[in-house]
């Protein structure tokens, strides 16, 4: 085996042959095809498969599971090595190497393969999702022992540490733990039952802490703060809106809108939202509410059940790619009307509860206007947690000043 080979591949091979104790996380972060040669590869198989096995290793086991075919190669990769500390480097150096052939070579079917455009677009957003995600796993490491879970969990990582919880809803965070990062979470209702007050209210009370985007595919930002205003300064919607306010009324709201500029809370009104825009969004938010995902552009399939079937895919896996928690509003069916509201009436698709990690279903009591300080009893069900627990809420609702407030805690 006297070919060339390259030597950041060769030297991780000897790292990982002579530094078995330190070769874990270059295991977790390297794959087989990673390597541009095949004898290469098939060394890192050999040791990747003792790794899982439990079993010891070193340039001589390795070679000797191999076949003596590969003993001057085991010899060269352990001749061009340099201390433990310099694996990770190396391992860098080979994904950056294998990522851009990647790259070049994908560009290179996606210039001669004959897709119209929009299969190049999808070609390409696939392509570029997988490399984000190869970037995740660099910086956050994908792959992790189960100690190492343990450890993180003690420390409040990815648990209570991290969960986002909607300040002064105590039963709420009580039963659900607050929104994770990372989770997809859904909250249902039929049309005018208060899901963009819920939902808007809750954006917020959470921006007061975290950076939140709110991506309104009905109302325009202007129409959003006006709620807003109308819940905080106890005004009537119709009042802001008509521009009838009295001096007081006026007085506070200028008040209240001055204080909004402390809050991390973006509105993206665009009537047309899909899955590039919010790719290509300017920053990172730690929370995203989508108003309401019936009405973002997916791509053309036969059946609008598979349209969202792949973007609630989509989704989840954006949201863990960029760590962020998604919180899809959504038209409950119309077949929940008259009774309690389940999984099953998520409007368009199943898939939408099923790659949800939380589903709230607002029900409001009553029907007619609400005038003066009248309010509506709201039933408010966690259909579904995987960190909390299925139980039932109740809020109040005052939806002529846009507010819900929880009841008994």
């Amino acid at each position: 085996m006297s070919a060339p080979y390259n030597m950041a591949e060769m030297a991780a091979i000897g790292l990982m042959l002579l530094y078995p104790q330190q070769a874990g996380e270059a295991l977790g972060l390297l794959r087989a095809g990673m390597f541009e040669a095949q004898p290469l590869a098939d060394i890192f198989r050999c040791i990747q498969r003792m790794h899982a096995e439990g079993r010891a290793w070193d340039g001589a086991a390795v070679a000797g599971a191999l076949g003596p075919q590969y003993n001057e190669l085991v010899m060269q990769c352990a001749e061009c090595t340099g201390s433990a500390q310099q694996l990770g480097s190396y391992v860098a150096i080979v994904r950056r190497a294998w990522r851009e052939r990647t790259l070049k070579a994908a560009a290179l079917g996606l210039a001669t393969g004959g897709q119209d455009a929009d299969g190049i677009t999808e070609a390409m957003r696939a392509l570029v999702r997988r490399q984000d995600e190869l970037l995740g796993e660099a910086g956050h490491g994908a792959a992790a022992s189960f100690a190492q879970c343990a450890a993180a969990a003690l420390a409040g990582q990815g648990g209570a540490g991290q969960a986002m919880q909607v300040p002064g809803w105590h039963a709420f965070n009580r039963a659900t733990g607050g929104l994770a990062k990372k989770g997809v979470y859904v909250i249902a209702a039929r049309p005018g039952r208060g899901k963009t007050d819920f939902a808007l209210q809750m954006a917020v009370m959470l921006a007061a802490r975290w950076s939140v985007c709110y991506f309104s595919m009905e109302m325009t930002g202007t129409q959003l703060a006006r709620r807003a205003l109308s819940r905080v300064c106890s005004i009537p919607a119709d009042a802001l809106r008509d521009g009838t306010l009295s001096p007081a009324q006026a007085g506070a709201a200028q008040q209240v809108a001055a204080r909004f500029d402390e809050l991390r809370l973006t509105v993206d009104d665009a009537a047309a939202v899909d899955m590039q825009r919010l790719e290509q969004a300017r920053h990172r938010p730690d929370v995203i509410f989508l108003d309401h995902i019936g009405l973002m552009k997916t791509r053309a399939r036969p059946k609008r059940s598979e349209e969202l079937a792949g973007l609630t895919r989509a989704l989840k896996e954006f949201a863990m790619r960029r760590s962020v928690a998604v919180v899809e509003l959504v038209q409950a069916a119309r077949e929940s009307e008259g009774r309690r509201m389940g999984l099953r009436d998520m409007f368009g698709s199943a898939t939408i509860e099923q790659d949800a990690d939380g589903v709230l279903a607002l029900e409001p009591q009553g029907e007619g206007a609400v005038s003066g300080q009248g309010r509506r009893d709201v039933r408010v069900s966690v259909l579904k947690w995987r960190e909390g627990v299925v139980c039932e809420l109740h809020f109040a609702w005052q939806p002529q000043f846009h507010r819900f407030w929880p009841v008994g805690g």
